[in-house]
């Protein structure tokens, strides 16, 4: 089973784009859309303290609803599949990677915005 469970802060904006896919029996194309944003995860305290980034992904109607409410900075939980990112160089030169996860239910936390879903996992 891969699943994963994790509360965190968005880095930056999140960004949302129109997908398309191709259906290899019709030929039909179908655009989805998916909502991209970074959060950082942190763990431990004081000198011991570390943090993790987590690229998520989230596709169809849950990309609406994080395109309408998610900002930078804003706290967030999300329930989802964990998948290996790509390794790359940090300024200063060691090497790291971005854990991948593809949403299935997200929390939005903080202050309720206005016509925002008050639920326990509104996405």
């Amino acid at each position: 089973m891969n699943k994963v469970f994790i509360e965190g802060n968005l880095i930056k904006d999140p960004s949302t784009q129109d997908c398309e896919f191709i259906d290899n029996s019709t030929g039909e194309v179908t655009k989805v859309k998916v909502c991209n944003f970074t959060m950082a995860v942190n763990d431990g305290f004081g000198e011991n303290k570390t943090t993790t980034l987590f690229n998520v992904h989230a596709w169809r109607w849950l990309a609406d609803k994080c395109s309408k409410f998610l900002t930078k900075g804003r706290g967030v939980i999300v329930l989802g599949t964990i998948h290996a990112g790509k390794p790359y160089k940090t300024p200063d030169g060691t090497m790291t990677s971005v854990l991948d996860v593809r949403a299935e239910e997200v929390k939005f936390l903080g202050a309720v915005k206005k016509d925002e879903p008050e639920d326990d996992f509104p996405c």
